[in-house]
């Protein structure tokens, strides 16, 4: 009869204990418990469960278990129709589709009642999308739930939003965090901060949330990077504002440049290896060569700096430029281009006393260049508004990006290889607020990103070459599927965001975050 279809149901719903435990940390989370959460997700592990947590909305253990009394309640009714003389199974499973979509329209209130934390959460991710129990199979078969189904509709999968509780928080800086990037063969993040330091920060693996952002901002080695020496009255912090950093690619090594002018290599642990004294000005960017022999840094004083580091010494001076320097990168192990505030660029060669190359075009300062992952082509992009194209040997540039309508201050190659995409990609993020996405194969720009509603200060590809992650001075981060063009994941704090870095794996981004939030915030990216 209609009563043993609807027992059978209920014997073959099945949660995991790790999902079990998942959605009661967040429930204490979300109502305000963070010590009783903590306690919880240390003794229960939930961390090292391998969760894919991204699309639960808030007040996911309070829907279960209201839709868990409304089955018991329909189970019931099943059961007083049969004992009258049975009861047509058909309508017993049309009950339980209606009891199911009905659940909906009490979502809200499940969610509120379960946190007054989760509400801000619950308004940008739209806490009603949440997952739903997937009936299968005919009659009154088998009826699975599945937390982690991606569902199609609702606001929660439509909108992308990431709620608090998925976010990795790195706390602990003391001012505004300018720069963050992933080591590129490990789970470690380094960030600096105006506060005179680099943090390097260890990232358990795992879903993120708080149990991880606990575990990382335990104890992260914290690179100070004040002189020694007491300065007396002329004392200040700003002195040693850190200004660039870069991995070595091996990820052992870490370059630094402050805004005294002084260079350091730290090892992965946060010992000091070398400091590196030459500059007589602000460090804007610091690059190690592709096989690590070599460190290059272009600083405020006109002079770009070839060093070898694994002495620390200087090895050779460029003085080409007669204004700031505020870009470099390397070509190659020995061939390296610089831009300046004198919109010039320069290709040069190490032992070479000459450039090899002068690229004469913008009009206004150049703010970054970038060579193309094969290092056939050379990206720059200026104040005058536009990005360019240069090939080696040709003085003119192969190809004017014209279309943004302020200054563009970061460009980004999409990275080349198996499993990324076939086409020659260029990004350009811009003070216009956009992003746009330009095939160089045929000059055309494919796609305008256009949610962000304040200046873009940076962007990266995902590993694979197919997602884009911008931030923006707007406090929010964004993930663009580069198929469409649509954004498909976003998260927003407090506070500009002044560079966005993707991990090794390409499964998490990170983010730092000015004033007042003064953090760096990772969120998880399932493809």
């Amino acid at each position: 009869g209609g009563g043993g279809g609807a027992g059978r149901a209920a014997a073959a719903m099945s949660i995991t204990s790790d999902e079990l435990n998942f959605l009661v940390y967040r429930y204490l989370q979300e109502s305000g418990f963070s010590h009783s959460a903590f306690v919880f997700a240390y003794e229960s592990l939930v961390g090292r469960a391998d969760l894919a947590t991204a699309d639960i909305p808030p007040g996911a253990l309070i829907n279960f278990l209201q839709k868990g009394l409304q089955f018991v309640e329909i189970e019931k009714e099943l059961e007083q129709h049969s004992a009258v003389g049975g009861s047509d199974l058909a309508n017993g499973l049309a009950l339980m589709a209606g009891a199911r979509d009905a659940s909906g329209a009490g979502k809200d209130a499940a969610a509120g009642s379960a946190s007054g934390a989760a509400g801000k959460g619950a308004a940008d991710s739209g806490a009603g999308g949440g997952p739903e129990a997937n009936l299968a199979g005919t009659g009154a078969g088998k009826t699975t739930l599945d937390l982690y189904s991606k569902t199609k509709a609702g606001p929660t999968a439509d909108s992308g939003w990431v709620t608090e509780a998925d976010v990795t928080k790195l706390t602990g800086h003391e001012a505004e965090v300018l720069f963050c990037a992933w080591n590129p063969k490990a789970n470690i993040v380094a960030s600096g901060s105006s506060d005179s330091t680099v943090r390097i920060w260890t990232i358990p693996r795992g879903a993120s949330g708080l149990p991880a952002s606990t575990a990382a901002s335990a104890n992260p080695f914290v690179l100070h990077h004040e002189l020694q020496q007491t300065l007396g009255a002329l004392a200040s912090t700003a002195l040693h504002d850190v200004t660039t950093l870069d991995w070595r690619s091996d990820g052992q090594q870490l370059a630094t440049g402050t805004y005294d002018g002084i260079a350091r290599i730290w090892t992965v642990q946060g010992e000091l290896k070398h400091t590196l004294r030459r500059h007589r000005g602000t460090i804007f960017s610091m690059r190690w060569n592709k096989s690590g022999t070599y460190l290059l840094s272009g600083s405020v004083d006109r002079t770009v700096v070839v060093w070898d580091a694994v002495q620390g010494k200087a090895i050779q001076e460029f003085d080409c430029h007669s204004s700031p320097i505020l870009d470099v990168d390397w070509r190659d192990d020995t061939t390296f281009a610089t831009c300046s505030t004198d919109m010039i660029i320069y290709c040069c060669k190490v032992n070479a006393d000459q450039p090899i190359a002068k690229l004469v075009g913008h009009t206004n300062e150049v703010n970054a260049v970038k060579w193309s992952p094969d290092g056939t082509l050379l990206a720059s992009c200026s104040d005058d508004c536009t990005a360019k194209v240069w090939k080696l040997g040709q003085d003119a540039f192969v190809h004017n990006f014209n279309e943004h309508e302020e200054q563009i201050y970061q460009i980004a190659w999409a990275p080349r290889g198996p499993g990324t995409a076939d086409k020659s990609l260029l990004a350009t993020a811009s003070f216009d607020s956009l992003v746009k996405i330009w095939d160089v194969d045929t000059g055309k720009c494919i796609h305008t990103l256009d949610e962000h509603n304040d200046k873009v200060y940076s962007i990266a590809f995902s590993p694979d070459g197919h997602y884009l992650a911008s931030g923006s001075l707007d406090a929010t981060l964004r993930i663009w599927s580069l198929k469409d063009g649509k954004c498909i994941r976003k998260y927003k704090n407090d506070g500009g965001i002044y560079e966005v870095s993707w991990n090794m794996d390409g499964d998490k981004v990170a983010a730092c975050y000015g004033a007042p939030s003064k953090m760096v915030c990772i969120i998880d990216f399932h493809k």
